[in-house]
């Protein structure tokens, strides 16, 4: 039984200072998307196998988009408008 879901639903967002060098920003996202795939609960990684619309099937994908993005800076206003958007 295929389990519907709106991947609109939810995004997961990493947020990476400009300041790190591209060895250094991969290194920490495949670091954290390790661990998320470790810890994180079910209702956002979904199956342990994912199966795509042609019916193939791919373990530990996360059901809902990952955003990867750089900031400039450490300005308080930055910080408050990502902290804003937290539930």
């Amino acid at each position: 039984m295929v389990e519907e879901y709106s991947y609109s639903e939810k995004k997961i967002a990493i947020v990476l200072s400009t300041s790190l060098t591209s060895g250094v920003a991969t290194n920490v996202v495949g670091h954290m998307a390790i661990s998320a795939g470790a810890y994180i609960e079910d209702e956002v990684m979904g199956r342990r196998w994912l199966t795509d619309a042609s019916g193939v099937n791919h373990r530990g994908i996360s059901k809902f988009p990952v955003i990867i993005t750089k900031v400039f800076g450490r300005s308080p206003d930055s910080r408050a408008a990502f902290h804003s958007r937290l539930p």
